[in-house]
């Protein structure tokens, strides 16, 4: 029997979430453009944000939490249209970080 790995989500709210998805944005734009990104991406949570589980993989085993709501995005043109392609956080090509613009 061995012992299952847990892993934790941070929530919009604590400040390692922000600094995780700009490190995750930088790093996608580094490994398609084979460069450092010229800005820097700040997001911050704005009013409501819902926690959502899905259990994914072979037989549900995998537990993912993600969070839906409203996000301020602060950097340059180019990042936040990048970002909207690629979108946010990891697990995009299970679905994961869509992102929609609203003003």
């Amino acid at each position: 029997m061995y012992k299952q790995k847990k892993t934790y989500y941070y929530n919009p709210y604590e400040k390692e979430f922000s600094l995780l998805i700009a490190n995750n944005a930088a790093k996608k734009w580094e490994a398609f453009y084979k460069k450092p990104p010229e800005s820097e991406l700040k997001l911050e949570p704005i009013g409501f944000n819902k926690e959502k589980i899905v259990r994914f993989g072979s037989k549900n085993s995998l537990i993912i939490k993600g969070w839906t709501g409203n996000f301020k995005l602060l950097a340059d043109s180019k990042m936040l249209e990048f970002i909207i392609d690629a979108g946010l956080g990891n697990r995009n090509s299970q679905g994961f970080g869509m992102v929609e613009v609203i003003q």
